[in-house]
């Protein structure tokens, strides 16, 4: 026989439709999370794959590296014994002792011609000059003297040619009076001007340099003259001699 079904009031249904609405909450939450893991692990599987090709990359060239630093040191090896019993010829010597004695006097040459490497046009005995009588005043005391049976006869001033040759010992200097002056420098030839050059006594080779370094120069400026008595003349600029730097210093 046919049963009717029980009934079922309104708020219980409301509670088993609440019921099913937060079953179907869940399931959609766990769907969303597991996309969420599948995208992280795929990325982190990216970047391991990454990280392992780069490795694998570091490594190659490391050994390359490696293989290279062995083959030098093996000519070099070779080149030494060639040399030793008197096979090294041409390039081959080019690891040799006697070739690299050979580089290095040639750049000490250059470098005792001139510490820079450059002309230096204003160099006296490449024919700059001084300028006379534009110039500050020479500070004659403590210069040497020459005396006779007590009598000084003649003293020797240095003047401001000392600045133009290559004698940078010490007492090797012009002293000016004042803690300011000038020098007009004529150049050898005629020049367009791209960099200058101040040289100084160089600390190390001064005892007293805690004094003398008092007077080494700072700031200075450099001018151009047009004429032989500085009537028309232009600035090239203005530059600071660093004392706790290298003794010759280059401005541009």
């Amino acid at each position: 026989q046919f049963q009717p079904p029980e009934a079922v009031t309104i708020e219980e249904l409301n509670k088993k439709i609440a019921a099913l609405e937060l079953n179907y909450t869940l399931v959609e939450s766990l769907k969303q999370y597991s996309n969420l893991q599948k995208q992280t692990i795929d990325k982190l599987q990216q970047q391991i794959s990454t990280t392992v090709n780069v490795v694998k990359s570091l490594s190659e060239k490391l050994n390359l590296l490696q293989k290279e630093a062995e083959d030098d040191k093996k000519k070099v090896e070779m080149d030494q014994k060639r040399n030793e019993n008197g096979l090294c010829q041409g390039d081959e010597c080019r690891y040799s002792s006697q070739n690299i004695y050979a580089v290095t006097q040639s750049f000490l040459e250059v470098y005792s011609a001139d510490k820079l490497g450059i002309p230096d046009f204003a160099l006296e005995s490449a024919g700059g000059s001084i300028h006379m009588p534009h110039h500050s005043e020479t500070c004659e005391s403590g210069s040497p003297i020459i005396k006779v049976f007590g009598l000084p006869l003649w003293n020797d001033p240095r003047s401001p040619r000392s600045i133009i040759n290559t004698d940078s010992l010490p007492g090797s200097c012009w002293p000016m009076k004042s803690s300011k002056g000038y020098v007009v420098i004529k150049l050898a030839t005629m020049i367009k001007p791209t960099m200058v050059s101040l040289e100084h006594l160089d600390q190390r080779l001064d005892q007293y340099s805690y004094k003398s370094f008092k007077s080494a120069p700072k700031e200075f400026q450099v001018f151009a003259w047009f004429d032989a008595q500085g009537a028309s003349k232009a600035k090239i600029g203005s530059f600071t001699y660093l004392r706790n730097s290298s003794a010759i210093q280059s401005f541009k």
